[in-house]
């Protein structure tokens, strides 16, 4: 009889943990007793040379049958100095067969005082909420209708913001909704025609995420599969000063490099809620645990001890004096400073933002150029034409941009600027916290190599892909250390990509050196040649002045 007694409570007790285990999975779905519901958004907005931008917004709500209320739709106005033109109409899709365009659209009558049970009209007034200003439309449609779209059309003056570096438009696209939105939302945002002859960004976010668009000469795009109940869509687009050559919003400042931080900063509050969202699931995976440990009993304990341990460990020194050299460079679909993150362990220093400036000279994204006028030698970079800042890594992206806006002249940058800011105590400081988010940008975009995998409570480990990576990268780092003029085999160009790489593995300079001694000087007359160009080749040591005590 004990034994049954103890059997119930085990029982019990599981039955307990089962039911907390399945309300911590339990995802609650937010509902609306509005009686609708969105379920799509489409837009089409049109930038004007003037600043203002054309709106057409297609919105398809499911609504209850037995409804018989008022829509509510919410425009954001805050940053427009008026909004004309508006047309409200209505869209039956009740028919699969039919596509809106195919379906009869029936335009809806703006009314002040709507009398009780009218319908196929709207009315609107302006509203503050919080400190937005919002056009707030009711619409009354006609009932029976299952699934209906709704489509807006209007114009906002003078919604873009003309700076000193920038154009910006930054507009709510959709307000904080009611509901969860399950379907898709689209934005096609069409660019003024313009020969851009600098680079467009864009980006936009909600609580959950950071949304990059896709952005080509003509638009900027951007699609997101839902929003949860009380988020918004709001879009950033930075676009040449001469986008909107007619644009009344002018503001006398800079704001491009505090709008690439902003964009770090959603991003690094993207991550947390990933990390959020992960803890919560790690919860529920310790809570399985322990139910499943109390009913299988002690094999489950050695099972889950088992696994564990049985985690692969670093190289030991043994393991790495072991490692025969190769002279070939590794898989390096990442970048210098991704590789840095892997053989120095999440560690970036000064030396892997003077990588990241060699490997954009080598890729062709920065144009190299020795500077010894007034007796004073620097390496000057200019931003090579028709480069697209949008298109690189965004360390990249980030670098280049704080490079330009802030350490250089805006059309380019040198080694001796570089210098003369850490050197400057009133610059530095700010120079550093840019770093400091460089790093993590770097730090972030590493992760997807999946190089480490945490433990609990313990120190990080490579991943089998780490280790077979790492490996690869300490046999090129013999190699690089070891080389001899016999044993060289390698092209000038083929050295210009290891020399890169040489950076994060601390031996650019000890290769820099033997080059120098194994090959005639009309060696590196090559045209062909960035770095290693006999010029730029010899002052080759200015990228390492540029370096600053690491604290």
């Amino acid at each position: 009889m004990l034994f049954v007694r103890n059997m119930r409570r085990v029982y019990f007790f599981c039955f307990v943990i089962l039911v907390f285990v399945l309300v911590l999975s339990y995802d609650v779905k937010a509902s609306t007793s509005a009686g609708y519901s969105v379920s799509e958004i489409h837009m089409r907005a049109e930038l004007n040379s003037d600043g203002s931008m054309d709106i057409n917004e297609f919105i398809t709500y499911k609504v209850s049958p037995e409804y018989e209320g008022q829509i509510k739709k919410y425009i954001n106005i805050s940053r427009a100095s008026e909004v004309t033109g508006l047309e409200v109409s209505a869209i039956s899709s009740d028919n699969p067969d039919k596509t809106i365009v195919e379906t009869e659209m029936m335009p809806l009558i703006h009314v002040d005082d709507p009398t009780p049970g009218q319908t196929g009209i709207y009315t609107y007034e302006t509203t503050n909420i919080g400190q937005n200003q919002f056009k707030a439309l009711d619409i009354y449609l006609p009932s029976g209708k299952e699934n209906v779209t709704i489509s807006l059309s209007y114009r906002l003056s003078d919604i873009v913001y003309v700076y000193r570096d920038t154009s910006l438009l930054q507009w709510q696209f959709v307000p904080q909704t009611e509901s969860d939105i399950a379907g898709k939302i689209s934005i096609e945002i069409i660019l003024p025609q313009n020969d851009f002859n600098e680079n467009i960004n864009a980006f936009a976010h909600d609580s959950q995420s950071i949304i990059e668009a896709v952005i080509n000469a003509e638009s900027v795009i951007f699609n997101s599969n839902g929003l949860r109940q009380g988020d918004s869509f709001d879009a950033f687009v930075l676009l040449p000063v001469n986008a909107v050559p007619n644009g009344r919003k002018i503001v006398d400042n800079y704001i491009l490099s505090d709008m690439l931080d902003l964009k770090e900063h959603w991003a690094n509050q993207a991550r947390q809620a990933e990390l959020d969202q992960e803890r919560r699931k790690r919860s529920v995976t310790i809570a399985g645990l322990i139910l499943l440990i109390a009913g299988l009993g002690v094999g489950s304990y050695f099972y889950v001890h088992s696994l564990r341990k049985s985690g692969k460990e670093d190289f030991s020194h043994e393991q790495l004096d072991a490692i025969e050299h190769r002279s070939k460079l590794p898989e390096h679909y990442y970048t210098p400073a991704e590789l840095s993150v892997l053989v120095n362990r999440s560690k970036i220093t000064s030396r892997d933002m003077i990588a990241t400036l060699m490997d954009m000279v080598i890729k062709g994204n920065l144009l190299l150029k020795a500077d010894i006028s007034n007796e004073c030698k620097t390496l000057r970079c200019v931003l090579k034409e028709g480069c697209h800042i949008g298109r690189l890594e965004p360390h990249e992206e980030y670098l280049i941009n704080w490079m330009l806006k802030e350490v250089g002249t805006g059309s380019g940058f040198s080694t001796l600027d570089i210098e003369s800011v850490t050197a400057n105590p009133s610059l530095k400081e700010r120079f550093l916290s840019k770093f400091d988010t460089w790093t993590r940008i770097v730090i972030k975009q590493a992760t997807r190599w999946n190089f480490e995998q945490k433990l609990s409570g313990k120190p990080s480990k490579l991943t089998s892909f780490g280790l077979e990576h790492y490996s690869q990268w300490m046999a090129f780092k013999k190699f690089l250390k070891n080389f001899s003029e016999e044993s060289n085999t390698q092209s000038l160009a083929d050295w210009e990509r290891f020399i890169v790489y040489a950076v994060p593995l601390g031996e650019a300079q000890h290769v820099a050196a033997r080059l120098s001694s194994f090959y005639p000087k009309e060696a590196f007359e090559n045209e062909n040649l960035t770095l290693l160009r006999r010029e730029n080749f010899e002052l080759f040591e200015l990228w390492f002045d540029c370096l600053w005590e690491e604290q």
